[in-house]
């Protein structure tokens, strides 16, 4: 049975309430749980047909039509992606563009605030968890020790970890340097890092014992 209004599946009743001022009731079919969170028909339909849906994922309806809850036309997408083309819709309206940025006016300083609070970083963390989980695996070849590994992350990744590319950088010679030894006077390669300032063991010794004569 269905209506303007109005569809039941299962026995269950859904609704919609063309009149009211918040989109999601005037465009979508919504059943309310006991529980008092809304079942939204779209989602029903696609659960039945796919099984549950994944955390971080809306069911999008590919014509743009909120009303055509065919299974044909219901897919899932990244819930980011999903609310940005929505966004981007509403954003063609002048009057819409012209709402949103007296909007952001209003609400830039409190959300700075809110953003920098415990509550604020709690979301940041459970966004950058679904974010990272929803990323796919891929297999890399170190370039020091040859061996495979797997990461998730987004720019290509030359090595299995901070060992093999301290290791590479140091065979290579990437952080050297020309220093001029304080005993003897002449040039010699070293890492940058390191506190070397004699070329030899030699020089290293005669600058020690230097030193402690002055210490006496």
């Amino acid at each position: 049975m269905a209506s303007n209004d109005i569809v039941i599946l299962d026995g269950v009743t859904y609704r919609r309430y063309p009149d009211s001022e918040i989109r999601n009731d005037r465009v979508y079919f919504k059943a309310h749980h006991h529980a008092g969170n809304p079942v939204y028909l779209h989602r029903v339909i696609y659960e039945k047909a796919h099984g549950a849906i994944p955390e971080g994922y809306h069911v999008h309806h590919i014509d743009g039509n909120p009303l055509n809850n065919d299974l044909t036309n219901l897919k899932l997408e990244i819930e980011f992606d999903h609310l940005s083309q929505h966004f981007k819709a509403y954003l063609v309206d002048p009057i819409n563009r012209a709402k949103n940025l007296e909007h952001l006016k209003r609400i830039n300083p409190k959300a700075a605030q809110w953003h920098g609070s415990d509550d604020g970083h709690e979301l940041h963390v459970k966004l950058g968890h679904i974010a990272w989980n929803m990323r796919n695996s891929r297999e890399e070849k170190c370039d020091f020790c040859g061996n495979t590994f797997t990461i998730k992350a987004i720019q290509p990744v030359r090595f299995c970890s901070n060992k093999c590319k301290s290791a590479w950088r140091r065979k290579s010679g990437v952080d050297n340097e020309a220093r001029v030894c304080i005993i003897c006077e002449s040039e010699f390669i070293v890492n940058k890092y390191k506190k070397s300032k004699t070329c030899s063991r030699k020089c290293a010794g005669i600058s020690e014992s230097r030193t402690k004569l002055k210490r006496v």
